[in-house]
């Protein structure tokens, strides 16, 4: 069992956190409560086996033309709980709760800008990294529903030897512990 009590406010020891949960067990039970002094307790049980015994790949679905998803994976695209709320060209207001997470991803900073537009799946997946790590509960539902699966979405998979840009990468590197987020 491992436990964890941090300030909020500090995404390097939730990050921490977040990273110990994985490595607790990609499915592990979990139990996130707020104190009254404003801490987050993580307490992580045994976890049950995982859903393969192969490190959990990412998957090019198209619904509708690619037939079922297999039993191993998890549908992460358009329509789920874990559909990124960012969009390459599709602009991101000053006045929008999405502001923080994108304007971090402009070299240079975002001061005086009304709004910042993606150009790229690049930043994209970088906002989308930051949207998550600051929430925990999600962070935690993500781990446990996630861990061990195939994660499947529409976005083409990239060429070999190339970065996936692609927000179920950043869910495939959470969900599995990966050391390269």
């Amino acid at each position: 069992m491992s436990r964890h009590r941090l300030p909020p406010s500090d995404r390097a020891d939730l990050t921490a956190a977040m990273r110990d949960i994985a490595a607790a067990g990609r499915a592990a039970r979990t139990m996130l409560a707020v104190t009254d002094d404003a801490e987050l307790s993580i307490t992580v049980s045994q976890a049950p086996a995982p859903l393969t015994s192969q490190r959990p790949r990412a998957l090019c679905h198209r619904p509708g033309r690619d037939g079922p998803l297999p039993p191993t994976a998890v549908w992460v695209g358009e329509g789920s709980q874990w559909e990124t709320p960012f969009a390459v060209d599709r602009p991101v207001r000053r006045d929008s709760d999405l502001w923080p997470y994108i304007a971090g991803t402009v070299p240079g900073g975002a001061a005086g800008l009304a709004s910042v537009t993606p150009l790229g799946a690049e930043q994209v997946a970088a906002a989308y990294l930051d949207w998550l790590i600051e929430q925990p509960a999600l962070m935690i539902t993500l781990i446990e529903e996630l861990g061990g699966a195939d994660l499947a979405c529409d976005c083409p998979l990239p060429a070999t030897g190339e970065h996936d840009h692609c927000h179920r990468s950043v869910l495939l590197a959470i969900a599995g512990d990966d050391e390269d987020i």
